[in-house]
Order: structure tokens, then sequence, then C-alpha cells
């Protein structure tokens, strides 16, 4: 994996993204859907002991 500094880090956590869907069907519900994590994503997030 890449040696990343403090803001080139927080770049790539950056497109990490979290959109809210609100179907046009009646009685659909919203729903979250979370882009997927990259394999750094995924270590950054288990090195700080943070799940989504």
């Amino acid at each position: 994996m890449p040696v990343h500094n403090f803001r080139t880090m927080l770049s790539d956590l950056a497109t990490l993204v979290k959109d809210r869907v609100h179907p046009k069907l009646p009685e659909a519900v919203p729903l979250d859907q979370i882009t997927t994590l990259t394999p750094l994503q995924k270590r950054a997030f288990k090195l700080l002991g943070v799940s989504l």
C-alpha cells in the first residue's frame, strides 16, 4: 500500500460517498447506498477501529 500523509489520506477517504435513494414507486421507502470501499479505505477504517 502507498504511504500517505494526513492530507493525502483524507483526500483518499473523502471519496467515500453515502447517497440517499428515493424510489418513485408508491409506498417505497428511501434507502442509503454507500460506495464500495477501496482496499486502502478498508485498511484505514480497520486501523481506526471504525465500522460503517
